[in-house]
Formats: structure tokens, sequence, C-alpha cells
């Protein structure tokens, strides 16, 4: 998952994309996921998953709450619970492939 990614590169890293995503945020620009073309996977009220279209490995997928937020931990309960939900409904789809 990205936030052992994130926790691997150091806390130096962390900062800098939760400040990248707040800037987005506060800017108005326009979220890189919103607009994406690509199929869904699965998808719930509160998120979707997607290949990832630059994958490090078969099955990469991307897990994308649908409220924007500066990071996972700005999530709410129940949006955090969807996401590892989707996630375990995910693998399973790529365990039947």
């Amino acid at each position: 998952m990205c936030i052992v990614w994130m926790k691997r590169q150091g806390n130096g890293l962390k900062m800098e994309l939760n400040k990248r995503m707040t800037e987005m945020i506060n800017e108005n620009k326009p979220c890189p996921f919103c607009k994406l073309e690509r199929e869904k996977i699965l998808e719930s009220e509160l998120s979707f998953a997607i290949y990832d279209g630059f994958p490090v490995n078969e099955g990469h997928v991307l897990i994308i709450p649908k409220r924007h937020t500066a990071n996972y931990f700005d999530l709410t309960n129940e949006e955090q619970s969807n996401c590892f939900e989707l996630l375990n409904r995910v693998k399973l789809i790529l365990q039947e492939k």
C-alpha cells in the first residue's frame, strides 16, 4: 500500500506529499483521479479501485477514496473501513485471475 511505501521513505517525503495534496485541494486544482477514463475494478459509495497506470508488479491496484483529503489519515473511520473492505474484495478478484 502507498502508506507503507511512504513510511519506508521517511517523514520528509510523507510531509512533502501531504503538503502537495493540501495545496492542490486549497487551490482547487483538478484531482488527477476524478477525470481518469479508466475502467473501475470495483466501486462503492465512498471509494473505488482501478489498476495503476504505471504498475510496479502484476495486479498493482489503487484504492481511491471519493472525498478529497490531504492524506489517508484525514479520512473518517467509515471511509477508511470502506477502503479496506474494497481492498479485500479486489484481492479476491485478483486471486481468481
